[in-house]
């Protein structure tokens, strides 16, 4: 659960499909301004990653 309750944000799940059937999953922190840069100022020792089971 510290990867839920100790950091800022929820993840942004994007799916991808390849002809072959491969299915690739990448996670990144959402943010609403997606051009928005991160200042830094709080650090996450978790780097923004939530597990996340399927």
């Amino acid at each position: 659960m510290d990867t839920w309750v100790l950091q800022m944000n929820y993840p942004t799940v994007m799916v991808s499909h390849s002809q072959q059937g491969r299915l690739t999953l990448t996670q990144s922190r959402y943010l609403q301004d997606p051009n928005a840069t991160d200042p830094g100022k709080y650090v996450s020792p978790f780097g923004y990653t939530q597990l996340i089971s399927i």
